[in-house]
């Protein structure tokens, strides 16, 4: 059976590898920032299409911050999980 990034591997005991639970975090976040990223471009494109200052557009204009703001908090996890690892590995 294989496993998925959602589902980190088990010792016979049941605990979580804490490596490759921090592989399965890294896997997640990677997908999450390509999922934003479709998201942002379609959001993007609707915008250009829609009248400047108008329900859509002004929609479209939070969906493009909102895309931004996850991003960053995204960003600021993998650089958490690098510190984190960087750390583990000097011990």
């Amino acid at each position: 059976m294989s496993q998925s990034f959602l589902s980190p591997e088990r010792d016979r005991l049941g605990q979580v590898d804490p490596s490759a639970a921090r592989l399965d975090m890294q896997a997640v976040v990677e997908h999450s920032l390509q999922e934003i990223l479709l998201v942002c471009a379609e959001a993007c494109t609707a915008r250009r299409s829609a009248p400047e200052g108008s329900a859509e557009w002004h929609k479209r204009t939070g969906e493009i911050l909102a895309c931004g703001k996850l991003t960053n908090v995204l960003y600021h996890l993998q650089e958490s999980m690098s510190a984190q690892e960087s750390r583990h590995l000097r011990h």
